[in-house]
C-alpha cells in the first residue's frame, strides 16, 4: 500500500526530527511532504487531488489548535489517520474530542511514532480489505473499496455507484451488491438511495450531507432507521 503521510508542526527542528524517524518507516513509494503552517497545510489539503493517508500533527500550534485541524482534516476524509504530538502530557485528554491514531509526546517521538505509524498502516490495510465486486455495465467485474464509495442511487432498471474518484453503472441491485454491509457502513436513506455512513458529515431529517458536500434527501420513512444506525456507526468506530 503506497502512503501519503503530511507532517505539520510550526517548530522546524522538530518537524525535521518526525521526518527522519517517518522515513525510516516508508518505502520507496511513499511520499512525506512537510508543512510549518496550518495556512500552507489547508492550500495543499484543497488542492491536492489527492487526500493524505496519515497526518501527524502538533497540537499547540500559534494559528490554531491542532485539534481544530484533525476536525477539518476528518470532515473531509474520514480515512485520514491523525497522529497527534504533544510537548504537553496535558494535552492527552484533550485529543479525545476528535477520532484519532495515536498520542505522542515529542520527548519519545524515537520510540512511540513507530509504533503509531504501524497502528494507522493496519487501520488502512483493513478499510482497504473491505470491498464489493460489481459487473460494470457492458463492461468487467470490478472491485470497490468500500471507503471509496459514497453513495449508490437506484435510476430505472440501472444502479449508479457514486465513489471518490469514479461513477459505476450496474444492472445489479444495491441490496445485493452491499449485502453484508447493510446497516453497518451502508445504510439506506430514501427509496432510490444508499449511502456509506463513512463519508457522513452532518445528518438531519430531511438530509444528509457527504464528503464532498453532496446532500441527499432523507425520506420520512427511513428518518429513524439512519439515525439509529448512525449513532450505532459512530459509538462503535475505533
Amino acid at each position: 500500500m503506497v502512503l501519503r503521510i503530511v507532517l505539520l508542526d510550526d517548530e522546524r527542528n522538530h518537524l525535521e526530527t518526525t521526518a527522519k524517524v517517518i522515513k525510516q518507516h516508508m518505502t520507496d513509494e511513499d511520499s512525506v511532504y512537510l508543512f510549518e503552517t496550518i495556512e500552507d497545510f489547508k492550500k495543499f489539503f484543497n488542492a491536492s487531488p489527492l487526500l493524505p493517508d496519515i497526518v501527524v500533527l502538533d497540537i499547540c500550534m500559534p494559528e490554531n489548535n491542532g485539534i481544530e485541524v484533525a476536525k477539518f482534516i476528518r470532515n473531509a476524509n474520514r480515512r485520514c489517520r491523525i497522529i497527534f504530538l504533544s510537548n504537553y502530557l496535558e494535552f492527552a485528554t484533550e485529543v479525545y474530542e476528535t477520532d484519532h491514531t495515536f498520542f505522542v509526546l515529542k520527548s519519545q517521538a524515537a520510540e512511540k511514532l513507530p509504533v503509531a505509524l504501524e497502528r494507522a498502516k493496519t487501520q488502512l490495510e483493513n478499510i482497504r480489505k473491505e470491498s464489493v465486486c460489481v459487473k460494470k455495465l457492458h463492461e468487467k467485474n470490478v472491485v470497490i473499496f468500500l471507503n471509496d464509495v459514497l453513495y449508490a442511487e437506484r435510476v430505472k432498471r440501472k444502479t449508479v455507484i457514486y465513489t471518490i474518484n469514479d461513477t459505476i453503472e450496474t444492472l445489479e441491485k444495491a441490496e445485493n451488491i452491499f449485502a453484508e454491509y447493510i446497516d453497518k457502513s451502508i445504510v439506506r436513506c430514501h427509496r432510490s438511495f444508499w449511502i456509506n455512513q463513512m463519508h457522513i458529515l452532518n445528518l438531519s431529517k430531511s438530509e444528509v450531507i457527504l464528503t464532498g458536500g453532496k446532500k441527499i434527501a432523507v425520506s420520512r420513512s427511513y428518518a429513524d432507521k439512519i439515525k439509529s444506525c448512525f449513532m450505532n456507526y459512530v459509538t462503535s468506530a475505533e
